[in-house]
């Protein structure tokens, strides 16, 4: 095994050369990470943050970095004492109390005894230290019985006992016997978990990667090596099942205080707990947005106590999440303890009262879900792993099932239905949440282990047992029907509707209900969506105005995640433009409404650029015509007046496109397209006209980037073109002179046979 120095992320730089400064390289530790500076003969420098170890693993290099050769820590002394009976262990950079949370320490004092452990917290606790706990550069300091051997780990599962899959990685050290005090540095860096590999390529260059953007590292002289460290050599060990093997079980409830704070929160929330299942229903159905989760457990002869317990960790918890005063949105349950005279409930429902269940109704007193557990092993109501988002969609499902069966429902009652489909959400996929077991405690992982493969936009589910948790009945066919009900009552009534709006703007995207709750994708360009579209035409003021005045609260935030008409309807006409499904005659009829909503905006250059995008998709001599007068209107609706062509950029790029873009992409992306449909122009030798509106644009785009050969080029052959020799040689002379700069002779060549032409009048 070799040592290798990875220069990774060079920070090259003029460095300014005292006398007190002089090259070579500098090692320091701040925040955890060890830094190399190399400071260059030529007034440079390079600052290095990983390396370590490599071995060969055939052709390649396996890169080791210091985190997986040395562990999470590092430990150094920096105090002597004859006879000393104590261990001074000071943590220094990201090793705030808060990160030392999982971080235990062992003592082992002689080599016939085993290693004994507690956990730094513990130790913090003991000492009283004074250490606040968000201040992460802050030291801590702590003392420990004199031992032969300091064991150190991160103990990462901390709240799963037997992961086999993540062993507990286990640094060990010989401590010196004259040692008083040593500094740790403990590594909470994510990078130090990075697996690089090097090969070599045919050009004798050094490749390295860990995905799509290789690094290649060309040879290089070294001219200084790092100084010696006094840090103590550590031993790894791996250990599977650390929390039995060091002879300790850490008791649930200990666990959950260490990740509720130990100080009291500053708001005191407190439960309501009715003593009737009838009251709570009523008490429920005052708040719409919460549900009733009612707790069954007849067998345990501690269940009052264990309610009782949990229910104070939950208000304890809630504090916390509320900070200093109520709210709402935190508060999503209340709670009952079911007596002998609630069984009926589980006899109702077919369910087993000899075993813990847990009922949970929404606020119309519908049972949504239950499950066979207790509160405190379900671990379902904590901030952290909350089923309210799941309840919350299942309950949507429900209203929205009977609302739909509904016979009686007015078409305004439906399109209310349709637009709450805003809020609804894909069905969750298959649990990843785990809840893992400790001596018979069940402690629900705060952070998942698994890995779902998944739609980005499909939620990942906490409850485990899914067949008890209501489903949606509502065919995607009822769904489109209802739909087309919807549409044709408001193409005869035309009466403004905003639910309908917000709810056909939704269909026409793929996020309405049959794309959320069915996954299916394909938009079909059928009648209802044309007479949808009429129908935002007619009311288009309408809707901006109402869109102006929406506050971005409650139900109008969904207007401000780009969901607004001109955003939506781009989108909308941009991907029927790539469908595959769309025939020339629909086509057609796209482009038709497209054009026409176009003109409603009155110009804006944002529309217009959409329309211009749209029209260039698959142009054909057909729609020649559309295509250049579309840019055009385009073109024409940025640049407004004979002011610098930089101002009005600035103007439009401020007024209409610093949403979507960054001002350099625009600038030049702008400059681009002027070229490109000037050089259409130039190669479809098109007429007087069109090459009076080329000039225009081949000029725009030299006034942004004046040295570019490409666009010079086009400019000199537009002139020439329109019967301005002179300006045109002239002009070809500065694009071949501008073309030596490129990395292909061939251009150059190119355009210096077009400079001949152009002389000769051969052109």
């Amino acid at each position: 095994m070799k040592k290798l120095l990875l220069l990774m992320l060079p920070l090259c730089g003029a460095f300014a050369q005292t006398k007190d400064v002089r090259p070579g390289v500098y090692e320091s530790n701040s925040m955890g990470t060890n830094f190399l500076l190399r400071v260059n003969d030529n007034n440079t420098y390079e600052l290095v943050f990983l390396h370590g170890d490599f071995e060969k693993e055939g052709d390649t290099l396996r890169l080791k970095t210091k985190k997986s050769t040395e562990g999470d820590f590092a430990v150094t002394p920096v105090a002597t004492a004859k006879n000393a009976t104590a261990l001074t262990l000071t943590f220094r950079g990201m090793t705030s109390r808060y990160f030392l949370r999982s971080v235990f320490i062992g003592t082992q004092h002689s080599d016939s005894r085993p290693p004994e452990y507690k956990s730094a917290r513990d130790y913090i606790k003991t000492a009283n230290a004074e250490t606040d706990e968000y201040t992460n550069s802050e030291p801590v300091s702590i003392k420990i019985d004199r031992t032969k051997y300091l064991y150190l780990l991160n103990y990462k599962n901390y709240f799963s006992r037997g992961n086999t899959e993540n062993p507990t990685i286990i640094s060990k050290f010989e401590i010196p016997d004259d040692v008083s005090e040593v500094d740790v540095e403990f590594d909470v860096n994510k990078m130090g978990d990075m697996n690089f590999r090097i090969y070599k390529n045919e050009k004798d260059q050094l490749v390295m990667t860990e995905g799509k953007s290789p690094l290649v590292f060309v040879f290089k002289e070294e001219n200084g090596q790092a100084k010696a460290s006094n840090k103590l050599s550590a031993q790894l060990i791996e250990d599977k099942d650390f929390a039995k093997n060091a002879g300790f079980v850490p008791d649930s409830d200990e666990i959950l205080e260490g990740v509720i704070e130990e100080n009291t929160p500053s708001y005191t929330f407190k439960y309501t707990i009715d003593k009737s299942f009838t009251e709570a229903q009523k008490a429920i159905a005052k708040s719409k947005n919460k549900f009733l989760v009612v707790d069954f457990d007849y067998e345990n002869k501690n269940s009052q106590a264990d309610f009782d317990k949990f229910i104070k960790r939950a208000e304890t918890e809630l504090g916390y999440a509320m900070n200093s005063e109520y709210v709402e949105s935190e508060d999503h349950f209340n709670f009952y303890h079911a007596s002998d005279k609630d069984k009926n409930q589980l006899s109702k429902n077919k369910l087993d009262a000899k075993k813990p269940q847990i009922l949970i109704y929404n606020a119309d007193g519908d049972l949504i879900y239950h499950t066979s557990s207790t509160l405190k092993k379900s671990g379902y109501f904590s901030s952290y792993n909350s089923i309210y988002s799941e309840l919350k969609q299942a309950d949507d499902y429900l209203k929205f099932d009977r609302a739909v069966s509904n016979k009686k429902a007015t078409v305004p009652e439906l399109a209310k239905i349709f637009r709450a489909g805003v809020h609804m959400e894909k069905p969750y996929a298959a649990s990843g949440a785990q809840t893992t077991y400790i001596e018979n405690e069940a402690v629900v992982e705060a952070v998942d282990t698994t890995t779902a493969v998944y739609d980005y936009e499909v939620h990942e589910s906490v409850i485990g047992d899914r067949e008890n948790l209501y489903k949606l009945k509502t065919t995607p066919e009822a769904v489109k029907a209802k739909w087309a009900q919807i549409v044709a009552f408001y193409k005869k009534s035309n009466a403004y509707n905003q639910d309908y709006i917000d709810a056909g703007l939704n269909e026409i995207s793929n996020n309405g209900l049959t794309s959320k709750l069915f996954s299916e994708s394909k938009n079909e360009l059928s009648g209802v969506t044309f007479d949808f579209l009429d129908y935002v035409f007619a009311h288009r003021a309408e809707i901006k105005k109402a869109e102006a005045g929406f506050s971005g609260e409650d139900d109008t935030a969904w207007h401000y995640d780009g969901n607004d008409v001109d955003s939506l309807l781009n989108a909308f006409f941009g991907a029927q433009a790539y469908a595959e499904s769309v025939d020339k005659p629909q086509q057609d009829k796209l482009r038709d409404y497209y054009k026409k909503y176009v003109a409603l905006s009155g110009g804006d250059p944002l529309l217009q650029q959409s329309y211009f995008y749209f029209v260039q998709n698959g142009v054909s001599p057909e729609t020649e015509r559309e295509y250049l007068d579309a840019y055009a209107k385009f073109f024409n609706s940025v640049i407004k007046s004979d002011s610098s062509i930089i101002e009005n950029l600035d103007r439009a790029f401020s007024d209409s496109f610093s949403g979507s873009n960054d001002w350099q992409s625009f600038k030049y992306e702008f400059a681009n397209t002027a070229n490109n449909l000037a050089w259409y122009v130039v190669e479809h030798r098109l007429g007087p006209a069109d090459l009076k509106e080329a000039i225009r644009w081949s000029e725009a785009s030299l006034r942004i980037e004046i040295k570019n050969a490409y666009y010079l080029d086009t400019l000199a052959q537009l002139y020439y073109l329109n019967g301005q020799k002179q300006k045109a040689i002239f002009t070809e002379e500065r694009a071949a002179s501008a073309a030596g700069e490129l990395d292909d002779p061939e251009i150059k060549l190119k355009y210096e046979e077009i400079l001949q032409k152009m002389k000769q009048g051969t052109y």
